[in-house]
This record gives structure tokens, C-alpha cells and sequence, in this order.
């Protein structure tokens, strides 16, 4: 069975309902937390509720590449034996730098315009234990690149396979199936291709026609996807496909349902 299928028979009852009656064990004992556990849980509490007092802006430094700079003021403030380390979404684990005091300001250089984020991730360490808690917070930042959704899409078709896997994400009703893979009767994962001989991919023209019919804002989603695809900056191996221009000739007979 699909993956899909898998998690509707783990999560859903019969009758379709998400809701399942719980039935404790009552063989499990609690887990308790120790003392330096509950230290940085609460000292993570305290984190959140200063979250205004981060001030974040953009700057460009060079083609493409941006630094971010958080201005903390007045300073973050946590027990003395905790620490607390902040880092963009998208950027590794060794570019975590510390906000404690006296730390005012914090910079953040050389980011590629698609690693751009108001996601950071957060990791308040307990000194002694080594003892830590991680969260995902979103923060306003100042002067985001007007351009940088399209960046960010560019980055995501940088070839074939992940050019139609977007599509078919785009247009699908079930994500969870895309997201788990979805495999075909051959094994094969569907959306690597398109193509109009025998064998092409035919779950993205089924979700094309059904968009068409059924859901033709989907479309425009398409649309938007393809504007980026149509510049002069993006590869031209992917654009010169023989399988992608036959998709953009299909295409064009879809652009017909596009809402008015």
C-alpha cells in the first residue's frame, strides 16, 4: 500500500475521523526530568517572552550575498548558567553564535539571497551539564530582498527532476503522498520526468487536468513557477531540456483556464 494509506489507517478511524479514543498504559511510569532539564526549560521561557527586544536587518554586500544584523537591545537576559545561541533556518549548525550579555549586537555575513529566512533556530545550553533545549522562532526582518521568493523557487528547479516534483506539489491535493514518495508499479518515483511518449509522467497531467476543471487558481501557482523559469539567468540546461519544452508547449494549452 502507499505511504499515505499507511498513515490514514495509524491516525484515522473508520468512519474517517481524526479523533481516536486514547487508552493510557498504565504499565509506563513518567518520565521525571532532572534538575538541569527543568533549569533550561525555564530558562527558555524566559527567552521567548524577550523576543521583542531583537531587531533584525538586511544589507546587501555583494551580488546575491546579504548580512543580517541583530541588534539586541536591551540585552537578552538568562540565568547565569545558561546561554542562549541563535542562528538563521538555513544556515549549519557551526554558524550558531551566543547572545548572552554582554552581547549586543550579532552579524551574520555572506548569505545567499535563498538561505534568507525569518525562521532561526534556537538553542538555550546549560553551562555546566551541557544540558539543551531547541526551538524555531520567527522574527521581522528589515529590508528582505523583493525578489527573494523567486530565488528561493529557482534554487528548488535547479534540475528536471525537482523542476516536475514541484509541480506535482503545486498541484497536488495529498501532500503527505508527495512527501513520502509516492512510488510507481515499477518502483520508480513519479514526477522525475515529462515527456509525450509512452511512459511519461502521468500524475502531473492528471493534476493538470483536474486543476483545469476543478481548481484553476492552481494554475496561477504554475504560472508563477514558470515566470521564473523564463529568464535569462537561470540554467539553460534545464530550459533547453527537450522534455521541459515540451512541457511548456502543453503548457500553453492549459494557460487558457487561467482565472480571469
Amino acid at each position: 500500500s502507499k505511504p499515505v494509506d499507511k498513515f490514514k489507517e495509524a491516525f484515522f478511524t473508520e468512519t474517517n475521523d481524526f479523533l481516536i479514543n486514547y487508552t493510557p498504559d498504565l504499565t509506563l511510569k513518567p518520565v521525571l526530568k532532572d534538575e538541569n532539564e527543568i533549569i533550561v526549560e525555564k530558562a527558555m521561557k524566559r527567552f521567548l517572552v524577550q523576543l521583542d527586544q531583537i531587531h533584525i536587518e538586511a544589507f546587501l554586500q555583494s551580488q546575491n550575498l546579504y548580512r543580517l544584523i541583530l541588534d539586541v537591545d536591551p540585552p537578552i537576559i538568562l540565568p547565569d548558567d545558561c546561554s542562549v545561541f541563535i542562528r538563521p533556518f538555513h544556515l549549519p549548525k557551526d554558524h550558531n553564535l551566543g547572545m548572552q550579555l554582554p552581547v549586543k549586537q550579532i552579524i551574520f555575513d555572506s548569505i545567499e539571497i535563498a538561505d534568507l529566512s525569518v525562521f532561526f533556530i534556537v538553542t538555550v545550553v546549560h553551562l555546566k551539564s551541557g544540558t539543551e533545549q531547541r526551538c524555531i522562532i520567527k522574527l521581522p526582518i528589515i529590508n528582505l530582498p523583493e525578489k527573494r521568493e523567486e530565488w528561493v523557487v529557482r534554487s528548488m528547479i535547479g534540475n528536471k527532476k525537482e523542476f516536475f516534483r514541484l509541480l506535482r506539489m503545486l498541484l497536488s491535493i495529498d501532500l503527505i503522498d508527495i512527501l513520502l514518495g509516492n512510488e510507481d508499479e515499477e518502483g520508480k518515483k513519479e514526477g522525475k520526468t515529462w515527456s509525450f511518449l509512452p511512459g511519461f509522467d502521468s500524475p502531473l497531467f492528471e493534476l493538470m487536468l483536474k486543476a483545469a476543471s476543478r481548481d484553476p487558481i492552481k494554475l496561477e501557482e504554475i504560472k508563477r513557477v514558470l515566470s521564473y523559469l523564463r529568464t535569462d539567468e537561470v540554467k539553460t540546461e534545464l530550459t533547453m531540456d527537450p522534455e521541459v519544452v515540451n512541457f511548456l508547449k502543453l503548457w500553453s494549452h492549459f494557460e487558457h483556464y487561467l482565472p480571469k
